[in-house]
C-alpha cells in the first residue's frame, strides 16, 4: 500500500512509494500520484519537460508549471520553456526540465504545496505550486551498499495498430487519381513533394547520358514501373525504430556512527533510443555528509555532478504562417514521418543506394536526413551546498543554507551539406544536384529575389556547404538564506508555528547563440 501523509494543502510521497521503473525523469513519477496533479508527456525523448500542473492553468498565456525545490534550494530552470513551446515540441523543451540530472534512487520524499504558505516562502514564482524533494542522508550504523539496476525494452510500434493503407491500395488510388485527370506528370513536376509518380515522371524524361528514355511513355512501360511501387509495402516503422534498451545503474553507499553520517552513489543511464538518431547518456554522482557534534547543533554538505550527452533528430523552431496558422519547415520526426507517408515509397533503389523523393523542391531520403541533419546536445551540471541548524532554545530553531551551482549546456544543430534543407536553398539552381531548373527556381521559396528587378532569375545564397546552429547556456546561481522557525504546542489542541527568514538569492545566464551558413563540415 503506498502511503500518503496530507498536512492542509500539501501533500507528502515518500519517493520508494511511487517509484516507476524505466522512468528515467523524476518529474514524471508524479503523474497519477496526486489528486489535482497532471503530467502530460509532449514527448518521449529523454530530458524533454512534460507539462505539469499542480493547481491548474492559472494562466492562459503565462507560466504554469511548478517551483522545483531541492533540499530547500528552488532549483532554477536553466532554459525557460514556454507554454507554446512546450505543446508544439520546440528544441528548446530537450533542455526543459529542471529536474533530469537528479538520480532517481537519491530521493527520499516529494511533498507537493498549493496553499499560500508556499507563496510566503518561495514568493510569486510559488503561485503554480511547489514540488519539494527531500534527497536521503546518511543513517548512523554499519556501511549499507545498495545497487539498483534498470533494464527496459521498447519494441517498435505496429501497422496493426494504426489504419495505414498498404502499397497496392495506395498506388490503386493514385492510377484511379490519373485516370480522372487529377493527377497528371507536368503538374506533379512542379510541386514542391512529390512521391513515386513524381520519380516515374521524371524518368519519362530523356536521358542525354544514355541517348534514350529511362521510362518509355507507354502505358505497358509505366505500368512495369509501378509495378515494383504496389508490391514493396515499406515498413516504415521498421526503418525507423528500433527494438531500444535503456539500463540504468545506481550505486549507493550509506553509513557513518551518531555524530558523523554519510551518504554517497553515482549512477549512468544509457538509453539506445526508440527511435532512430535518438540516443541519451547520463552520469551522476552525489556526496553529503551530516555532523550532530551534540543534540543542539547539526551540519551538513552536499555536493551533486550531473553530465549529459544526447543526439536527437534535427528540428527547427516552429513559425507562423502567413495565414496565422503553424509549421515546422523540415520536419524529420520519425514517428510522424512514419504515420504520413506511404509505404509505396521505397527506402533504397534495386542498387542499394538510397530512394530519393521530393521535399522542399529538394530530393530527401529520411534515413539519409537522420544521418545529416541531427542535435547534438550536451550538459553539466554542478550543485555545492552546505546547511546548518541550531536549537536556540528548544522550541527556537536557527537555520542556514547556502549553495553554489553552476550549468553549462550547449545545443548544437548540425545540417550537412548532404541533407534537404541545403539542397532546397540551391533548388532550380545551377547548384542543383539535379541541375538547373528555371521552372522550379521561379517558385523555390528558399531562393533570393533581385530587389526591383521581378523579371531576374532567383538566385542561391548557399552555394555550398550547409548550416550550423549553436546555443549555449551558461548559468551562476548563488542562495544565502537564514530562518527562525518558532514551534509550540500548547495543550493537546493548540500549537503555535512562527516562522521569518531573509534570503539573498543570485542568477546570472548567459546565452551565446552562433548561426553558421555554408558551414563545410568536411573541412
Amino acid at each position: 500500500m503506498r502511503k500518503r501523509s496530507f498536512t492542509g494543502a500539501s501533500t507528502t510521497l515518500k519517493a520508494e512509494d511511487i517509484r516507476r521503473d524505466g522512468v528515467a525523469d523524476v518529474s514524471r513519477m508524479l503523474e497519477g500520484q496526486v489528486a489535482g496533479v497532471t503530467v502530460q508527456n509532449v514527448s518521449g525523448t529523454f530530458g524533454a519537460a512534460p507539462k505539469i500542473r499542480v493547481r491548474g492553468a492559472t494562466s492562459i498565456t503565462g507560466e504554469n508549471k511548478p517551483l522545483w525545490v531541492v533540499d530547500g534550494i528552488v532549483l532554477e530552470d536553466v532554459v525557460n520553456v514556454s507554454n507554446e513551446q512546450l505543446s508544439t515540441g520546440d528544441p528548446s523543451t530537450l533542455l526543459g526540465s529542471a529536474v533530469a540530472g537528479i538520480n532517481p534512487d537519491d530521493i527520499e520524499t516529494f511533498e507537493i504545496l498549493k496553499d499560500a504558505a508556499a507563496t510566503s516562502l518561495y514568493g510569486a514564482r510559488a503561485m503554480n505550486g511547489v514540488v519539494v524533494i527531500t534527497t536521503k542522508k546518511g543513517k548512523a550504523g554499519k556501511l549499507i551498499t545498495s545497487y539498483t539496476g534498470n533494464f527496459t525494452t521498447s519494441l517498435k510500434p505496429s501497422y496493426s495498430s494504426f489504419d495505414i493503407l498498404d502499397s497496392y491500395n495506395q498506388m490503386k488510388i493514385f492510377n484511379e487519381m490519373e485516370m480522372k485527370g487529377w493527377l497528371t506528370y507536368t503538374n506533379v513536376l512542379q510541386q514542391s513533394r512529390y512521391g513515386v509518380y513524381g520519380t516515374m515522371a521524371k524518368e519519362l524524361g530523356y536521358n542525354p547520358a544514355t541517348g534514350d528514355f529511362n521510362v518509355v511513355n507507354d502505358p505497358e512501360a509505366k505500368a512495369q514501373y509501378l509495378d515494383r511501387f504496389a508490391r514493396i509495402n515499406t515498413n516504415w516503422f521498421d526503418a525507423l525504430f528500433n527494438n531500444s534498451l535503456r539500463q540504468e545503474h545506481a550505486l549507493s553507499l550509506s553509513g557513518g556512527s551518531e555524530k558523523i553520517q554519510t551518504y554517497a552513489s553515482a549512477s549512468m543511464l544509457q538509453d539506445q533510443g526508440w527511435a532512430k538518431g535518438n540516443e541519451a547518456r547520463r552520469l551522476t554522482a552525489n556526496l553529503r555528509t551530516t555532523f550532530t557534534p551534540n543534540d543542539k547543533l547539526s551540519y551538513g554538505f552536499l555536493a551533486n555532478a550531473y553530465i549529459r550527452d544526447q543526439n536527437a533528430p534535427g528540428t527547427l523552431q516552429r513559425s507562423t504562417s502567413n495565414q496565422g496558422g503553424f509549421n515546422r519547415e523540415f520536419d524529420i520526426n520519425p514517428f510522424n514521418y512514419a504515420l504520413n507517408t506511404s509505404r509505396s515509397t521505397p527506402i533504397y533503389n534495386e542498387d542499394g543506394s538510397y530512394f530519393y523523393v521530393r521535399n522542399n523542391f529538394a530530393p530527401f531520403n529520411i534515413l539519409e536526413e537522420l544521418e545529416n541533419n541531427y542535435l547534438d546536445i550536451k550538459s553539466t551540471d554542478f550543485k555545492l551546498q552546505g546547511e546548518l541548524k541550531y536549537k536556540i532554545l528548544p522550541e527556537l530553531t536557527y537555520s542556514l543554507d547556502a549553495a553554489y551551482r553552476y550549468v553549462k549546456t550547449s545545443q548544437d544543430h548540425m545540417i550537412q551539406e548532404n541533407s534537404n534543407m541545403p539542397k532546397a536553398f540551391r533548388a532550380g539552381t545551377i547548384y542543383d544536384v539535379d541541375g538547373e531548373n528555371s521552372t522550379i527556381a521561379a517558385i523555390n521559396p528558399y531562393l533570393l529575389r533581385i530587389y526591383n528587378n521581378a523579371e531576374a532569375q532567383p538566385v542561391s545564397v548557399l552555394s555550398y556547404g550547409g548550416f550550423r546552429n549553436r546555443g549555449t547556456v551558461d548559468m551562476d546561481n548563488y542562495t544565502f538564506r537564514n530562518s527562525l522557525n518558532y514551534n509550540k504546542k500548547f495543550g493537546e489542541d493548540h500549537r503555535l508555528d512562527l516562522f521569518t527568514f531573509q534570503e539573498l538569492r543570485y542568477i546570472e545566464r548567459n546565452n551565446t547563440e552562433y548561426k553558421g551558413v555554408g558551414y563545410q563540415y568536411d573541412r
